[in-house]
């Protein structure tokens, strides 16, 4: 069985955004104990308890969610929003931005299981499945252009290098600086008062004590600390000049 729905979202946190089949659905609003809320791109508010998810795929819970979503979803879109231009498209018809033609609308599908669907051809060839009910009622065409736009590029970028590589530069890094930002306003460069010696005896002590606590209390492995402390030790043997 895959991944369940259960194991990823206790893994999530406030601000965490749902996203299925490249469309953001949905944003964890608040997390308590076994209870999760989460509010929909129609500002909806939907509350998720985790045990009922215990023997439910992620895939599984995201499609569910999207249906419910769906049968929610307003009747109506504001004139000029995405949502209402899109829906009012016919094969054949093109989306521009700034006289460049983004894409091709190559096909329509009334109705799904989430509702309306549309095949946009993008000028790379590349084709995108766009749930026109699963777009916010507020977002007007031109920043949803914007967005197409950024698509397009990221899309033609990760076909160009590893997967890993590209988490690592837009995910990881921001959230390694942040930790290190943090680290520093709360003790500044002492890990640079140490001796070099006995740097791997002391790393190697802190990861078992983060094992200990895994095994014993179900903590999580601070997995961000523990790239902090390889950085450290790596910048201490690459400069020992800066050691105090």
């Amino acid at each position: 069985m895959s991944i369940t729905a259960e194991q990823v979202l206790n893994r999530s946190y406030s601000g965490t955004a749902l996203i299925f089949r490249d469309q953001i659905i949905a944003e964890i609003t608040n997390k308590q104990d076994s209870l999760i809320e989460v509010q929909d791109i129609h500002k909806k508010s939907w509350q998720i308890r985790l045990e009922r998810l215990r023997d439910v795929s992620y895939p599984s819970f995201l499609a569910d969610l999207v249906k419910s979503i769906v049968r929610a979803a307003p009747d109506d879109a504001p004139q000029g929003s995405a949502r209402a231009v899109l829906a009012g498209m016919n094969v054949g018809d093109r989306i521009s931005e700034n006289s460049r033609c983004l894409a091709t609308l190559v096909g329509i599908q009334p109705e799904t299981d989430y509702g309306p669907a549309l095949t946009l051809r993008d000028s790379n060839g590349h084709l995108h499945e766009i749930y026109v009910d699963l777009l916010p009622n507020q977002l007007d065409l031109e920043d949803y252009l914007t967005q197409f736009e950024k698509k397009i590029e990221n899309i033609e970028r990760a076909a160009s290098e590893p997967a890993l590589l590209h988490y690592f530069k837009d995910e990881f890094t921001p959230k390694m600086l942040a930790q290190l930002a943090y680290d520093h306003e709360c003790w500044g460069d002492t890990w640079l008062l140490p001796p070099p010696e006995g740097q791997e005896a002391y790393i190697y002590e802190r990861f078992r004590e983060y094992h200990e606590r895994f095994e014993q209390f179900g903590k999580d492995i601070p997995w961000l600390m523990i790239a902090r402390d390889a950085i450290i030790a790596q910048a201490r043997e690459d400069h020992p000049e800066w050691l105090l």
